[in-house]
């Protein structure tokens, strides 16, 4: 009975031994074929330099090519120039109409015998609307604020356009550092595999932590690709606002983050910003044009009821027989004045009137929802880049902490003073620190962008270090740029393979 025993058992640790040389051969030969995928910047997938061969694209050139390519700015534009024209044509009122005729006619019998006379004449008619109860002066006023509510209206197209590209681009921005940070979690896990296997097939090590770091290298790919599909999904709505197909590529562009690690705002004031965006903002300053026209359109319905006045004046000339027109008796000449007074229509003024007034309300009272709506925005803007600014400082000095506590577990564990227990838990909040860092990072870029696309600034106009001197005296509103980004945390020499 017991020789039965020693016998199962050894037959279980050779069952139990061969399987794991077998796992350790499948671990080896598939090391490399783990991370292939992801070698899509260099030969190593873990290693994130600024290439030179990338192609960095920032914000303002990517702004700049939408407008020039965009369909909606160029509809908006031609909108500006009908409406300018349209000014035009209520400004040719002011001048006389002239106006040229000339007849020919043959008189017939009751029997359909021709006579002998025909009948030739000519005239020149001319007529100047001398006055039309303000008619004119307040029709060209309204197509004046018309013109400039189309004007306000393509500006804001920019701002919405603006305001689009941003938020895709710090998408784009926000998965493209968190793929950078699964390459550095790849490379972190595909080492530690490494060390783990050798101590193996030295014959000190435990098939458990084998597993236990294939099983993070796989998170790891997992998260990258998961990344880089909504960064293949940003770039598509960028190659779509850019009018172009299959330009973008995570192989051959970097998307430079605007603002970078270290920030540095002035500090701004609510009520400043709120009286600058209530002046400048081009959908408000639309709806106060829109407010304009809905004032004059009451004054233009009143003068309905005021008289026209004309001036008429004719000439003409006829002769029977022949088109000679040199006979001074066949000259006839006319000049006079009309007066027309609309006395009553039933009302119908009346009416107008009121229905003038009842939209000037609506557009007054609109215009004050948009006053209320702004100070929310904003007020809720600057709560958000507050709080974001706050998350940022706190995920750098947690992040920073983070990584030092994985370098020194990962020591310890290499001696053999710690288990795989405690360094996954590093290794764990050393993953979450840098997901916040980097979030809240974005984040913080993007609070402050929105800030400034609310208060109606525009990239390459205002969006330049403004100083107090400004001729425009508008808050100033300072920031870094144009530099490159810090990049993530890079392995050291002694950690490249």
């Amino acid at each position: 009975m017991v020789k039965k025993k020693k016998l199962a058992m050894f037959t279980v640790v050779l069952a139990f031994t061969l399987t794991s040389f077998a796992e350790k051969v499948e671990i080896d030969s598939t090391l490399s074929d783990a991370c292939a995928p992801i070698a899509w910047r260099g030969e190593t997938p873990w290693k994130i330099p600024l290439s030179t061969n990338l192609i960095h694209l920032q914000l303002d050139g990517v702004i700049a090519e939408v407008f020039s390519n965009s369909v909606t700015l160029k509809v908006a534009e031609a909108a500006v120039r009908s409406a300018q024209r349209e000014l035009s044509i209520q400004r040719s009122a002011y001048w006389p109409s002239l106006s040229f005729g000339m007849s020919w006619g043959e008189t017939y019998t009751g029997r359909g015998h021709r006579q002998e006379d025909d009948a030739y004449s000519a005239s020149l008619n001319g007529t100047w609307l001398i006055f039309d109860g303000f008619q004119r002066e307040l029709n060209v006023l309204k197509s004046s604020h018309e013109r400039n509510a189309q004007q306000f209206a393509e500006k804001e197209a920019r701002r919405g356009l603006h305001q689009i590209i941003s938020t895709v681009w710090f998408a784009t921005v926000l998965a493209q550092d968190r793929m950078d940070a699964s390459q550095q979690d790849i490379f972190f896990n595909h080492r530690m595999l490494d060390t783990e296997v050798q101590k193996y097939s030295a014959g000190v090590g435990r098939r458990s932590d084998i597993l236990n770091f294939k099983v993070k290298l796989m998170e790891d790919v997992n998260t990258y690709f998961s990344q880089r599909l909504l960064f293949d999904s940003n770039i598509t709505i960028l190659e779509k606002l850019l009018q172009t197909n299959n330009v973008l590529s995570v192989d051959t562009h970097r998307f430079v983050d605007p603002y970078p690690d270290e920030l540095a705002f002035l500090d701004i004031d609510l009520e400043e910003q709120l009286e600058y965006a209530w002046k400048t903002r081009t959908d408000i300053r639309q709806q106060k044009e829109r407010l304009d026209i809905a004032k004059l359109d009451v004054n233009i319905t009143r003068g309905t009821r005021l008289p026209t006045v004309t001036f008429n004046a004719n000439y003409s000339v006829g002769h029977a027989n022949t088109p000679d027109f040199r006979v001074p008796e066949a000259a006839a000449g006319s000049i006079g004045v009309a007066l027309t007074w609309p006395l009553f229509s039933g009302f119908s003024s009346h009416h107008q009137i009121i229905r003038s007034k009842i939209q000037r309300v609506i557009s007054e009272l609109e215009l004050e929802q948009s006053q209320m709506d702004l100070r929310e925005e904003l007020t809720r803007l600057f709560k958000n880049f507050n709080h974001s600014l706050q998350l940022y400082h706190n995920a750098v000095l947690r992040r920073e902490a983070a990584l030092e506590d994985r370098e020194l577990v990962t020591l310890l564990y290499q001696n053999n003073l710690v288990r795989v227990t405690r360094l996954n838990e590093v290794q764990k909040d050393s993953v979450h620190s840098t997901e916040q860092f980097i979030k809240s990072r974005v984040g913080v870029g993007e609070a402050w962008e929105a800030i400034l696309i609310a208060t109606g600034r525009m990239r390459n106009t205002a969006f330049s270090h403004e100083t107090q001197n400004s001729t425009t005296n508008e808050p100033s509103l300072f920031y870094i740029h144009d530099l490159a980004p810090a990049p993530l945390h890079q392995p050291s020499e002694k950690e490249q393979p």
